[in-house]
This record gives structure tokens, C-alpha cells and sequence, in this order.
């Protein structure tokens, strides 16, 4: 579960669906996406980032709920952070290994 900027919260449920709901907990829209949905992250930009365990991917979705990017991983992604330099990490459990995507979440330079 993580929460945006405009105080809705978004859900990966464990299977395939990613929910966004109000801070009134009414369903804004419900997304499918991935597989074995485990962990999900909104970035300073909101864009929202959930790791798919079960297929090795990260999906990207755009504030608006567009499907922006899938982006494959190493073994079993569990677990994403983005630094203070706008880099994204995602922690591998299934080989103990971390993904870095360099400058994927910064703004315009």
C-alpha cells in the first residue's frame, strides 16, 4: 500500500490488480497489471511503481492510470526505493540481487 501526494492511496492486491482509492476510501479505478502483485511505491512526480514477483517485471503506471512501462528484473522482485538522486531500486529476493534504473524517475533536465 502507498499513498500519493493528492492523499488517495493505491493497493496492490496480491494477484493482478492494482485499486486506487480516495481518502474517503471510495474506488477511484481499478488497474490490471502484472503478476503476484507484492510491493508498490508512488515517486515525487506520481508516477506509481509495483513489482510483479511472480514474472520478474516492475510496472510503471502515470498519475493519470496509464500503463507507462514494464521493466524486467532480476529473480523475484519484492521490494522498490528511489534515492535522493531519483534513482529507483528494486531488491531481488530470488538471487539476492538489486536492480538500479538511473534517472527514470527525474523531472525535466
Amino acid at each position: 500500500m502507498a499513498g500519493d501526494a493528492s492523499g488517495n492511496v493505491w493497493i496492490a492486491d496480491g494477484t493482478n490488480t492494482v485499486t486506487e482509492l480516495r481518502p474517503n476510501s471510495s474506488v477511484i479505478h481499478t488497474y490490471t497489471v502484472g503478476v503476484n502483485l507484492v510491493y508498490i511505491l508512488v515517486d515525487a512526480k506520481g508516477s506509481v511503481w509495483v513489482s510483479n514477483l511472480a514474472d520478474n517485471t516492475v510496472d510503471v503506471i502515470s498519475p493519470s492510470g496509464r500503463s507507462m512501462a514494464t521493466y524486467g528484473v532480476a529473480m523475484t522482485p519484492t521490494e522498490i526505493a528511489i534515492d535522493s538522486k531519483n534513482d529507483t531500486w528494486i531488491v531481488n529476493e530470488g538471487d539476492s540481487t538489486v536492480t538500479e534504473f538511473v534517472g527514470l524517475t527525474r523531472g525535466p533536465q
